[in-house]
């Protein structure tokens, strides 16, 4: 079960590979591109791709859906704008969750949970574009079946339909099918051009899930054809960071969780605040940095950077609720229980409070209430979170200190997993 789960927390962290091209360019407005070709187009192109990431690592979701309706509007016949668009449209529905975490998809509990509804308006936009995509990239790799550039983008849509499945309706079977496909036509690109480095993403993840698998399961694996290792894994991907060209930033956000699960958590944060140096108005990385901070044990340092980010204005005017859920739990983990019930408060209170935070900031009440021997008060939080609708499996947790109190000192507790 433990090796499903690591490979499924990879497919859900998994951001497609859509990066591409230097991130400094202008964009060019519709005026100035209405009937270009040849080089000019590719020149805007690149500027409207450039544009529309920088604002998506920004977290400027319309920002960036401009910059790629207009990649769309003048390359209609290549696939990259729909995936663009169609990532656009998936990661902004993840903020809005409060799904932008790479932690988040390294706790089990995520995947305790069955699947779910999606949006309808977001589904529908979001798989349009993935088709067309799909279509246009495999009609591509049928007229020319030695295209690297679109067998890399046909594996890249199947990745993000993988990806997409896996956090939005949590459908992991269908995320591992398109995984699949997405690392065997990446394989693919590796064999026709070893020098395609954005490929090795994709196929870094995969060795590294493969040399994961528990002994006995990795023996099948390896007697079946497949192989990979968790140090070959890592390299390949940290090679795509360092030497792709559409896929620096991404390869960047899988390490960040990797390490975390290698213990090598300098290096997470390393890596962090080398995309918060490049992205400084994206509080998500911060916030991250904040995280990993706490799981070094770091408290002091992890309560600054909490402090910094609730004196973002930004950050408290769209994300408060998420803000204090990630502060109190800071807090409870390094045992300071009293001010991590304050920061829960500031959850539900908030007038534009999430639905599934506030039932994890009622749960983690309880335990706090629980660890400060309030036992009636922990009760309290605990009946109320039953009461509302069961998200990462709150309802199991919370008949389980229900049943016996929390103590600080059971197993797991000091992971957050109770």
């Amino acid at each position: 079960m433990q090796s499903t789960m690591l490979i499924l927390a990879i497919l859900a962290a998994l951001i497609a590979p859509v990066l591409a091209g230097p991130m400094t360019a202008r964009a060019a407005s519709p005026m100035q591109v209405q009937a270009l070709t040849g080089s000019a187009l590719e020149q805007a192109l690149d500027e409207q791709r450039s544009a529309g990431l920088v604002a998506l690592y920004s977290l400027e979701y319309a920002r960036a859906q401009k910059s790629f309706d207009e990649f769309v509007r003048l390359a209609p016949d290549r696939p990259q704008g729909y995936l663009y668009r169609a990532t656009t449209v998936w990661l902004k529905s993840l903020f809005d969750q409060r799904l932008l975490s790479t932690s988040l998809y390294s706790r089990d509990d995520f995947y305790a949970q069955k699947e779910k509804t999606v949006d309808p308006v977001v589904d529908k936009a979001f798989r349009a574009d993935l088709k067309r995509a799909i279509e246009l990239a495999d009609a591509r790799v049928k007229a020319n079946p030695k295209d690297t550039e679109s067998l890399y983008y046909l594996g890249a849509a199947h990745g993000a339909l993988g990806g997409y499945e896996a956090t939005m309706a949590r459908a992991f079977f269908a995320a591992l099918r398109n995984g699949s496909k997405a690392v065997d036509l990446h394989e693919k690109v590796l064999k026709l051009d070893p020098k395609f480095a954005d490929a090795y993403l994709t196929i870094g993840l995969y060795h590294y899930v493969v040399g994961s698998l528990p002994f006995a399961v990795k023996i099948a694996a390896v007697m079946g054809g497949v192989r990979g290792s968790r140090r070959e894994g890592l390299a390949e991907i940290e090679r795509a960071a360092k030497q792709g060209a559409r896929v620096g930033d991404d390869a960047r956000v899988m390490l960040v969780g990797l390490y975390a699960r290698e213990g090598r958590l300098d290096d997470s944060v390393a890596t962090l605040r080398e995309l918060k140096a490049k992205y400084p108005v994206n509080y998500i990385v911060a916030l991250e940095e904040a995280n990993t901070l706490v799981k070094l044990k770091r408290h002091d340092a992890a309560y600054e950077a909490f402090a910094k980010l609730a004196d973002t204005p930004r950050a408290t005017a769209e994300a408060r609720d998420f803000l204090e859920y990630s502060h109190g739990e800071a807090l409870r983990l390094g045992g300071r229980y009293d001010r991590a019930l304050s920061r829960y408060a500031l959850v539900w209170t908030w007038k534009g409070a999430d639905r599934d935070l506030v039932t994890l900031a009622r749960l983690s009440a309880g335990l706090c209430h629980d660890a400060l021997k309030q036992r009636a008060e922990a009760l309290a939080q605990y009946r109320i979170v039953l009461r509302r609708a069961d998200v990462l499996d709150s309802h199991k947790r919370a008949e389980r200190v229900v049943r016996e109190p929390y103590a600080p000192s059971l197993p797991m507790a000091s992971t957050g997993q109770l």
